[in-house]
């Protein structure tokens, strides 16, 4: 799965916790895995070709229920509207 999200332009890592000894796993018995990417062009299609993917259950993407998304860095803080 980690090589599919990587053809992807995706960046993996399994999460662990301090708080647990391992990895962190759901209520549903699953790992969670923590995926960045540097650009998204078509945060749709990307959603859909991850959930294509074999062993993916769910994203976090929330691109049908975010209106803004609160971006902070080290240098500034923007504010991304969705396009209507």
């Amino acid at each position: 799965m980690q090589k599919e999200v990587k053809k992807l332009g995706g960046n993996t890592r399994i999460r662990s916790s301090r708080a647990k000894d391992g990895y962190t796993i759901t209520e549903g018995g699953n790992l969670l895995i923590d995926v960045t990417f540097e650009h998204i062009q078509d945060a749709y299609e990307l959603e859909k070709s991850l959930k294509n993917i074999c062993g993916v259950i769910d994203t976090s993407l929330f691109i049908t229920k975010v209106k803004k998304v609160v971006v902070t860095g080290e240098e500034r803080t923007r504010i991304i509207y969705k396009n209507k």
